[in-house]
């Protein structure tokens, strides 16, 4: 067997979680024991993770670093689609079966004809649950249902997904299959960089905090315990800073206490480590991989029970209602006891190890084997 990987989520992210889950997934197969040759188209790009994945015997990758601030125009995902097809050619003419697996969307539709199984990836169902409309959202849900019929197969990343892909796109009813998302945090070591805030006496927060992320409550709940402690401090780690945002931090009096980075890796895992807890009050997610990170490396979760968190968190965090202020200041603070802080830090590092890359890839490599074992019979 071999895999193919396309470009298209590598061509619209430079570091986003999408580009990174399968980079990893390609990392990860290629590692399996007895595992197949893989192949990630990443093509003219500037993403992060396609561009510094490390070839390996059987991990082949086909890159060409584009310039920052170069957009891919029309004719550019014209030659790198061109590219990608004469890629193809030449490894069908091998005999091994060829499983393309498309990274986002669309789906390749000479490719998929070709392969011997196509598969796709939902990684959420957030615009379609949520309504979104506009230009963007409207091409995005076209190219979703178009991937989901001409797929084979469907890898979703959570039950509560795959419960809403069920209930919104009824004919992957059969072919959806539930394979939880994994971290490359699990190889990365701790910066020897101190935190920007004392040890155990800071929240974090990470990735966007506007719309449905919801994170004018935890900012809310963190003002509540910063009028009692005044050492304590919030790290905002990625995600931009918007306008309501600040108004919001000047109206509780709190601009002082809270600290925005852009940590690399290594330098994330530090604050996670350090960290009280971290703070995740999103309405959706198609995953929530920021709470698999943090109990990862030691840090124990406050979220809530909508969605997929519930999912990844399990009995190792503690929920609070996404309106409720009072429940989220009540678990903030139950999070400052040592004897429960301990507790969550065991709790999540046990259920951290079920998601594990090579769990994920072993379930994926599981799929790929049983649906061409199928298609055979």
């Amino acid at each position: 067997m071999r895999i193919f990987l396309d470009d298209q989520a590598f061509h619209i992210e430079t570091r986003g979680g999408v580009s990174r889950h399968m980079a990893l997934l390609a990392r990860s197969l290629s590692e399996c024991p007895d595992g197949p040759e893989v192949h990630l188209f990443a093509g003219w790009c500037h993403n992060r993770f396609a561009l510094e994945l490390p070839r390996t015997p059987r991990l082949h990758v086909y890159r060409l670093p584009r310039p920052k601030g170069l957009r891919i125009t029309g004719l550019a995902k014209g030659i790198s689609g061109l590219w990608r097809r004469r890629t193809v050619a030449s490894l069908l003419g091998r005999p091994a079966p060829l499983v393309y697996h498309g990274s986002f969307y669309p789906l390749d539709p000479v490719i998929a004809r070709r392969a011997a199984l196509t598969v796709c990836t939902i990684h959420d169902m957030i615009p379609e649950m949520r309504g979104m409309r506009g230009r963007w959202a409207d091409r995005y849900r076209r190219e979703k249902e178009a991937a989901t019929r001409l797929a084979d197969r469907v890898v979703s990343i959570s039950e509560s997904t795959s419960a809403d892909l069920l209930r919104l796109m009824p004919w992957t009813a059969g072919k959806t299959h539930t394979i939880p998302n994994s971290t490359d945090l699990f190889a990365t070591r701790s910066s020897q960089i101190d935190p920007v805030y004392p040890k155990k006496h800071y929240f974090m927060m990470v990735g966007r905090r506007d719309d449905y992320k919801n994170g004018g409550m935890a900012l809310r709940a963190f003002a509540r315990l910063a009028q009692d402690d005044k050492r304590l401090g919030l790290v905002l780690c990625g995600g931009k800073p918007v306008r309501a945002e600040e108004q919001l931090l000047d109206q509780l009096g709190i601009a002082d206490r809270v600290k925005h980075i852009a940590p690399g890796d290594s330098w994330l895992r530090s604050h996670y480590e350090h960290a009280v807890g971290l703070l995740y009050p999103s309405r959706h997610e198609g995953f929530g991989l920021p709470v698999l990170e943090a109990m990862l490396c030691g840090c124990p979760v406050v979220t809530t029970p909508l969605s997929s968190l519930p999912e990844v968190g399990g009995e190792a965090a503690l929920y609070a209602d996404a309106d409720d202020v009072d429940a989220w200041a009540r678990c903030m603070r139950e999070l400052m006891h040592p004897e429960r802080h301990a507790l969550l830090v065991r709790r999540g590092l046990e259920r951290a190890q079920r998601f594990r890359p090579e769990v994920q890839a072993d379930a994926v490599l599981g799929l790929y084997r049983a649906a061409l074992a199928a298609r055979r019979a």
